[in-house]
């Protein structure tokens, strides 16, 4: 970039020079959402170099980005986004469309069970909830006459 510091190429003893990295770029990579691999992949140079020089800067950017979506989310929720308003107040609110039955206290419904009913005794208290039906056989209506 046009009147921006390089990190410049650097030979201290032997092995290979210091990579060229525009710490802008890294930036820029940062604040659009690219993993290191991405970066790194686009400028050319291993992730654990670019993790080693930029961290701070990466970090930066990323911070960067989280600071211009809240700031779009909080835009479109105060101009009536429905789903941005129902997304904000369930994230950051902490509002839900669960309902959750509890008992005493906010703690467990407690519920008992009773004795078991024989199937004469079910077949009686079925009877008594639906009224009178017709029967054929002495069963319920639409079920198979039994030998």
């Amino acid at each position: 970039m046009k009147g921006k510091k390089l990190d410049k190429p650097k030979q201290n003893g032997p092995g290979r020079p210091k990579a060229e990295i525009d710490p802008e770029m890294v930036i820029a990579l940062a604040r659009v959402g690219c993993t290191v691999e991405e970066m790194a992949e686009t400028l050319g140079v291993n992730k654990k170099t670019l993790e080693r020089r930029f961290d701070k800067i990466i970090e930066s950017g990323r911070l960067k980005r989280n600071v211009s979506l809240r700031r779009k989310q909080m835009e479109l929720a105060m101009r009536g986004d429905r789903t941005m308003l129902i997304w904000l107040g369930k994230n950051l609110l902490g509002q839900t469309d669960k309902t959750q039955l509890t008992g005493k206290d906010d703690g467990p419904i407690k519920h008992e069970v009773t004795e078991s009913m024989t199937d004469e005794q079910l077949e009686s208290e079925i009877k008594k909830l639906i009224g009178p039906v017709a029967t054929v056989g002495g069963n319920f209506a639409g079920e198979p006459e039994t030998a």
